[in-house]
């Protein structure tokens, strides 16, 4: 009998495990056949993990419910506290501002606007309405909605709980009884996002003529490739002219949730943004309650600063109030003079990089960075901030003492940095990149049952992204495409079902799978990136780095492969010019895609 019930427990365990698979597989081709596929993540999810036990102050467990809730409660209090005086908040408000500005009254069309722009499918606020409602009932509502967003803008008030946020604690990694390892998600009501998204749009060009092309986080028109791109060129060119470059990677510690109100307020002013739209904003910061729900139960946390998660607008509050800092260091004549202007640092939301040819020029700006950072609340992280140069072992920097450690490569926005230059080490890094969002649907990619067309949708909607992440910046060889073409087909003969001992051909392989080819999206991506850095305005970095040319001498010897070298010889070395004629610089592309140019 135990022989027995051994044997029919494995066979129950291989059972479940492959009713499992076949109901992920049906769930992934159902979203690769509608487009979706963002909202198998929670449908694939194991679930939430329930919290059983927290870690007091003190190191003791809290295991009963109402101990937990205590241990939020205090945890979040403690994060979410004022740490300004009443004088200097007092100070800022926009009420004791004799001047005041009128906005005119909003319409209707920027209503169903705002909800054409909200991201369906997620969760809804304490209300229950949810994004898919109010489009639905756009044309009914938008009237109503009209009047209640013009009360509150007018009168500078909101109703009782209209920004009232529910809080949920997902558990990201580590000790499951450490409460810094939860991830606070809030969920706020969809009438009160539309209100404040259409409040977005409305200071949204006020805050970018204020804010300066140091700044690429949640902006129209910058995205994480130009800081990418100004990083690598910087990095390529005072290696080639042997000039000393020293870089600071500033990581801030829980920066959304520490910056202080009043200072965010203050920014709003300085930058110009309408007396009425601060003064409402700052109505919701002070009557919105947040309640967190843990174990079945929930408890009201009181929060003093920090920008609203889940808010369309907290990411412009942030930067304004970021900017507002960098301003005061009066930065503008340090750093990397770059055809007359000085690159002293990049900002990408909070991630900040410092630059200097002088470690002492470093520290001093580290120092007045952290003390301006101090003043609205913000704290460096001296474990996660690191620096780097090419000239290691001459510099010993520190924050508070503390010394900060110095590192030969580090992770910039995504992609990997180093002395000097590797590409091919970071297209390796997209590589296993690539095979790790792979083995992610691996049973649906090697299903025999599936047809070819959702496999190839699947493939070229994931994998194809996840391997060439940041590829306009790359300066390809020869090499590293073979390693993109290898992996690809590697990952075909899968989808397909052969091996390499049955001897089919690239094009034959190709023929069936029929992907996007990834050496020639590699070349693509960069041809386009070439042309859009040609035609950006010249005050862009990343225009100007790429036409930089540093005054000194060159090494002895042949350079290291530059971005650009590719462009010019195909182009020409007048290839910013030629990125103006649209349709010569679309048949020079498609010669590059198709011949070998290496």
């Amino acid at each position: 009998m135990r022989i027995e019930y051994v044997e029919l427990c494995k066979t129950i365990r291989k059972k479940v495990k492959e009713d499992c698979r076949k109901h992920h597989i049906r769930i992934i081709e159902q979203a690769v056949q509608d487009g979706r596929l963002r909202r198998t993540r929670s449908e694939l999810a194991d679930g939430r993990r329930q919290i059983a036990a927290l870690k007091q102050a003190d190191g003791n467990v809290a295991g009963t419910t109402p101990d937990i809730l205590h241990v939020v409660k205090q945890f979040y209090e403690d994060l979410y506290r004022k740490v300004t005086s009443s004088t200097d908040a007092s100070a800022s408000h926009p009420e004791n501002d004799e001047e005041e500005d009128s906005v005119p009254p909003i319409l209707p069309a920027e209503v169903r606007h705002a909800l054409h722009a909200s991201k369906t499918g997620t969760a809804p606020g304490a209300d229950g309405v949810t994004v898919d409602a109010l489009r639905t009932g756009a044309d009914s509502l938008a009237a109503i909605l009209v009047r209640l967003f013009n009360l509150c803008l007018h009168q500078r008030t909101i109703p009782a709980g209209f920004a009232d946020a529910r809080t949920i604690l997902l558990y990201k990694k580590g000790d499951a009884e450490d409460i810094k390892n939860y991830r606070p998600i809030s969920l706020l009501s969809t009438i009160y996002k539309t209100f404040t998204r259409i409040l977005t749009e409305r200071i949204r060009a006020t805050l970018d003529a204020a804010e300066t092309d140091e700044q690429a986080g949640f902006r129209r028109t910058f995205s994480t490739i130009d800081h990418i791109h100004v990083v690598n060129e910087l990095v390529q060119k005072v290696t080639e002219y042997r000039l000393p470059l020293y870089m600071a990677f500033v990581d801030y510690e829980k920066a959304f949730d520490s910056v202080e109100n009043c200072y965010v307020w203050r920014a709003l002013k300085r930058q110009q943004v309408p007396v009425p739209i601060i003064s409402v904003l700052k109505k919701i910061y002070d009557e919105a309650k947040s309640t967190f729900c843990v174990c079945d139960t929930s408890v009201e946390v009181d929060i003093q600063r920090g920008v609203r998660q889940g808010d369309a607008i907290s990411p412009r509050l942030f930067n304004a109030c970021l900017r507002d800092v960098i301003r005061s260091l009066n930065w503008d004549s340090k750093g990397i003079n770059v055809n007359g202007r000085f690159l002293s640092h990049l900002i990408f939301a909070d991630d900040i990089v410092i630059f200097s040819h002088s470690p002492k020029q470093l520290q001093r700006r580290i120092d007045e960075l952290v003390a301006a950072s101090s003043t609205v609340g913000l704290k460096v992280n001296v474990k996660k901030t690191k620096t780097m140069t090419n000239f290691p072992g001459t510099a010993s920097l520190s924050i508070s003492g503390e010394p900060i450690e110095e590192v030969n490569e580090f992770v910039y926005l995504g992609q990997l940095v180093s002395f000097p230059r590797d590409h091919y080490t970071e297209i390796k890094r997209r590589v296993q990149a690539g095979w790790n969002a792979y083995r992610k649907y691996k049973h649906f990619l090697t299903a025999p049952t599936i047809a070819m067309k959702l496999k190839r949708r699947l493939y070229n909607m994931v994998i194809v992204p996840t391997m060439l992440y940041g590829a306009e910046t790359w300066a390809l060889t020869k090499q590293a495409e073979t390693r993109l073409a290898t992996t690809q087909r590697r990952m075909e003969r899968r989808m397909i079902g052969v091996r390499l001992l049955d001897h089919r051909s690239n094009e034959w392989l190709r023929g069936v799978t029929k992907v996007v080819d990834i050496v020639k999206a590699a070349r693509r991506r960069k041809w386009q990136w070439a042309r859009k850095v040609a035609t950006m305005s010249g005050d862009r970095w990343a225009k100007r780095i790429t036409e930089w040319r540093p005054p000194s001498a060159r090494g002895r010897g042949r350079p290291r492969r530059r971005w650009r070298d590719i462009i010019c010889k195909i182009a020409g070395v007048n290839w910013m010019l030629m990125a103006h004629d649209v349709s010569s610089w679309n048949t020079l592309g498609e010669a590059y895609l198709r011949n070998d140019c290496d």
